[in-house]
């Protein structure tokens, strides 16, 4: 299941321009395809670290010619998930924990601030509404790919999106772009994506309540919970990668 069919019938407009589903007709490019296809196995770790992603390579991997690797290989760069190393090659990006905590801390503070917003009297109601029913529709245990990332950020943004503070979705957006490979690493495990959809339901049916202080208690302790799962997994993931060098 893809991010995009993932979150049918819910998108935040703040994932809008991220989140696709799987590529069926005409109009969605080759370059869309080989961008999607490459996104998804960076975020499950699936390339060597520091391996060289060439355009020849992945270009016969793929079946395809070089232009749309090339072409998706810069969105890539954009997203944050392949870096340009000194001789002009694309490499996956390397997560750097300590700068993950530091905006882990920050998220936590915002994320409080969302909460306190969606309790509040200027929340859309509709939307919070239409929240709810998409996570408690999720299955626990639904086979989701890597890109279950996107779906969780959705959360995440729509809860501040439901609050109305535009700035404040600009900015976890922001943060989200930084920390999205990491998050990656985790939801790579089906225990760990379980924990994140049952975390939601909890959360949202608090927020739904207007309970403000609970809320922002239960949203904290879920930042903090997964700011020591994703460090564990991305650990994880590097010991992989270099494994498989």
């Amino acid at each position: 299941m893809t991010a995009g069919r993932s979150l049918t019938g819910w998108v935040p407009d703040s994932l809008a321009s991220v989140t696709e589903s799987t590529p069926e007709g005409s109009d969605f490019s080759l370059t869309d395809r080989v961008r999607i296809e490459l996104r998804g196995q960076l975020l499950a770790a699936s390339f060597p670290l520091w391996e060289r992603l060439t355009e020849a390579r992945l270009a016969t991997q793929l079946g395809v010619s070089r232009t749309p690797v090339r072409e998706a290989l810069r969105q890539l760069e954009r997203e944050e998930l392949v870096v340009v190393d000194d001789s002009g090659s694309y490499r996956p990006r390397v997560p750097e924990v300590g700068h993950i905590q530091n905006l882990y801390s920050v998220r936590a503070q915002l994320e409080e601030m969302s909460v306190t917003l969606a309790c509040g009297p200027e929340r859309d109601g509709d939307r919070l509404t239409q929240l709810a029913k998409f996570w408690e529709a999720i299955g626990i245990d639904d086979e989701l790919d890597p890109e279950y990332v996107f779906v969780e950020e959705s959360f995440h943004l729509g809860l501040a999106e439901i609050g109305g503070n535009g700035a404040l979705v600009e900015v976890l957006s922001s943060i989200n772009d930084r920390i999205r490979l990491a998050r990656s690493f985790s939801f790579n495990n089906p225990a760990k994506r379980g924990f994140s959809v049952r975390e939601h339901r909890q959360i949202v049916r608090i927020v739904q309540q207007r309970d403000e202080t609970q809320a922002r208690s239960r949203i904290r302790r879920h930042i903090t919970e997964s700011a020591e799962m994703v460090e564990s997994c991305v650990g994880e993931a590097l010991a992989l990668m270099q494994r498989a060098q």
